[in-house]
C-alpha cells in the first residue's frame, strides 16, 4: 500500500490519463476494493484522497491484482 500511494503521489499532478496500477499483492488489491478499519489504514486514506484528486482531472484509475507463479500453482 505505501509503494502504490507513493506512485500515486508521482502523478497526482496529470491530466486525462487512463492509469493502471498493477500489484502482486492480493491483500491490497483488496483492501482498496473492501476498505475497512485494519492495517495500513492511513495509506488507504491518502490513496483514496489522491485519486479523487486524479479523478476531477480527468483521470480514470484502476487497480488490478496479478498473481506470482506461485498463486497460479
Amino acid at each position: 500500500l505505501a509503494a502504490m500511494a507513493h506512485v500515486l503521489k508521482i502523478v497526482v499532478g496529470i491530466k486525462d490519463y487512463k492509469i493502471t496500477l498493477l500489484t502482486s499483492n492480493k491483500a491490497a488489491a483488496f483492501t482498496l476494493r473492501n476498505p475497512r478499519r485494519q492495517s495500513g489504514q492511513e495509506f488507504v486514506c491518502q490513496m483514496y484522497k489522491l485519486m479523487s484528486r486524479m479523478r476531477r482531472n480527468g483521470n480514470s484509475i484502476k487497480f488490478h491484482w496479478i498473481p506470482t507463479t506461485e498463486d497460479n500453482k
